[in-house]
């Protein structure tokens, strides 16, 4: 909080309870006043130029506010070496439901999508519901993605922007670790059914 308060652009807020992972993602969600969000995890980093990128896929949608945004991402270790990105298209596209998941899964990327990767518009939160913080108390961000890109539309931005740490594991505790592997196990299982019939529509 002290370090927070030294920058007057920065409106810190800390709950007065533990809610929980996700609880605190809906809160989040709850306190934005501006027509984007984007909730960044400890594991998530941001380039130099996402805000510039934001920016130009909003100007793509035709400044759209009821059009989530979804940018490329790549995974960094250690002396911040990239080694996996995930970057499915060559150019910027304005993606209708259900067409970047297909675009995704054609690409046989199979992982969990990055938080950092989705810049929410919250117009389109309000009509779709926040994350389903009771059913899954950890990993909810799981099953929500997978739905939103089989049910909105979005623009998409295969450059890489967002960023994700992949050695944070080792400061989690063992137990914590196979809370989440549950909860990852369970909400893909859950997702499954909902993939199937999204991956299996009519790609036009």
């Amino acid at each position: 909080a002290e370090v927070v308060q030294r920058f007057k652009h920065v409106k810190y807020v800390r709950n007065q309870n533990n809610l929980g992972c996700v609880a605190n993602w809906n809160r989040c969600f709850e306190l934005g006043t501006a027509p984007f969000l984007v909730l960044l995890h400890a594991d998530d980093l941001l380039a130099s130029h996402w805000h510039e990128r934001c920016l130009e896929a909003l100007r793509f949608s035709g400044q759209s506010e009821e059009v989530c945004i979804y940018l490329g991402c790549a995974t960094f270790g250690r002396n911040c070496k990239v080694f996996d990105i995930y970057s499915h298209s060559t150019e910027m596209l304005l993606c209708p439901p259900g067409a970047l998941l297909r675009l995704i899964w054609s690409s046989n990327c199979f992982s969990l999508i990055a938080s950092s990767c989705i810049v929410y518009a919250l117009k389109v939160v309000e009509r779709f519901g926040m994350f389903p913080a009771e059913d899954y108390p950890t990993m909810a961000d799981v099953p929500y993605h997978w739905q939103m890109l089989s049910q909105l539309s979005f623009v998409y931005d295969p450059r890489v922007s967002g960023l994700i740490r992949s050695d944070t594991a080792n400061k989690v505790s063992m137990q914590r670790r196979t809370e989440q592997a549950r909860g990852a196990v369970r909400a893909c299982a859950d997702a499954a059914e909902m993939l199937a019939q999204a991956l299996h529509q009519d790609p036009r």
